[in-house]
């Protein structure tokens, strides 16, 4: 993995617009690492999350989801059939179609992976979070 020139494991590559609304598709975009560095068999990679109080945050979505993606984009294409283990800077991106009955409030997208400079070396954990956003609209119910 390579971070890019002048960019940290992430780092935002593209933020959020301010507001929203359900039905809506936000997204954002950091600076990444090789989703093979950690597979995340028990967690993911993005999540939505919802404002609850001061400084905490509830989970709302996250990858296994329908309605959050993860997409992972090598920025180099691989020289070979398979990809191997590292390739060069590469970015990740969170793309939320916000559920139509979400219920306003403040919000963020928030991504977790790890980065591994060589294949002799430890993986290392980095976490990006978006900018806040604002929900705002009637939910509508579901039937």
């Amino acid at each position: 993995d390579l971070p890019g020139l002048t960019t940290s494991y992430g780092d935002l590559v593209r933020d959020v617009s301010a507001t929203a609304a359900p039905g809506d598709t936000v997204r954002a975009e950091w600076q990444a690492g090789h989703p093979r560095n950690d597979l995340k068999i028990q967690s993911s990679y993005v999540f939505a999350e919802r404002l609850i109080g001061p400084d905490t945050w509830e989970i709302v979505a996250r990858d296994r989801d329908p309605e959050l993606l993860y997409v992972w984009k090598p920025q180099a294409p691989s020289p070979l059939p398979i990809d191997p283990p590292f390739i060069g800077p590469s970015t990740a991106e969170a793309v939320w179609t916000i559920p139509r009955d979400t219920p306003a409030g403040t919000y963020r997208l928030r991504h977790v992976g790890a980065s591994k400079m060589t294949p002799l070396l430890d993986a290392m954990s980095y976490e990006g979070v978006s900018s806040s956003f604002t929900i705002a609209g009637e939910p509508e119910r579901c039937p």
